[in-house]
């Protein structure tokens, strides 16, 4: 940890009790991850959201651990031997459409499918990605996804699959499942706030995030085709708001 090993005080224990409720709070509003194993082979996605949110992200422990870089005074960056440089890399809102299934706490088995997740690929990917963008449009189709090639020497595959044309209905299904503090969030703002509660999550020792730091990685995320005038934002645009503006 970056602290002191001894803290003195009483003061201390109750900071200690705020972190902790802080860093509950943050886990609540995080997404999984979109993940494929070694060899797994046409997993059927829906994207949510058009274009990426691009952001500089370290990737370390054998890719189990990716925290956003923080830009100047990054401890990553300063760290570069233990943790690599950083790489940058796009997000995507994504429905895994696999089906899953796990035991509650009373021993329940609960099963389901069609689960929202965060979607982060490195460049090659992306471009592969833009092209289809273009051409077809990401939202207008399933997609399936294979994954070639083993540990950190990977690739992906994103093949068209059907056209897919989800009624309102369908999509406030799937929206539900959001968790609380993400349910009032337009689809891009979901991927941003993915990427500013992974940094937060990485610095529990702060009480909240500096506005210097909350800028230095999202001042580097933008558009693919870095527009300079996005449309009316709305539930499910193919064009994405500017960062950091609101209603």
């Amino acid at each position: 940890m970056k602290n002191n090993m001894f803290k003195r005080g009483f003061k201390a224990i109750k900071d200690e009790e705020e972190r902790r409720e802080k860093v509950k709070e943050l886990k609540k509003g995080r997404l999984f991850r979109f993940y494929l194993k070694d060899g797994e082979e046409d997993v059927p996605v829906i994207f949510l959201t058009e274009e990426p949110i691009n952001f500089w992200e370290h990737t370390f422990d054998k890719g189990k651990v990716n925290v956003p870089c923080s830009g100047e005074d990054c401890e990553y960056c300063a760290n570069e031997e233990k943790y690599g440089k950083a790489r940058f890399v796009s997000a995507w809102l994504v429905l895994d459409r696999r089906e899953y299934s796990y035991k509650d706490q009373a021993g329940k088995e609960i099963s389901g499918k069609d689960r929202i997740k965060f979607m982060v690929r490195g460049m090659t990917n992306a471009a592969v990605l833009e092209k289809h963008s273009a051409k077809y449009g990401l939202m207008k189709y399933e997609w399936t996804v294979t994954r070639t090639g083993k540990d950190t020497s990977t690739t992906w595959l994103f093949d068209r699959g059907e056209q897919v044309s989800l009624t309102k209905k369908q999509m406030e299904a799937i929206f539900a499942q959001l968790p609380e503090g993400l349910k009032d969030l337009d689809p891009y703002e979901i991927v941003e706030k993915q990427i500013i509660g992974a940094l937060e999550l990485d610095n529990p020792v702060t009480e909240e995030i500096s506005k210097e730091a909350e800028k230095s990685v999202m001042d580097g995320v933008q558009d693919i085709d870095d527009e300079e005038k996005d449309p009316e934002p709305q539930k499910l645009t193919n064009k994405r708001r500017p960062l950091g503006k609101k209603n």
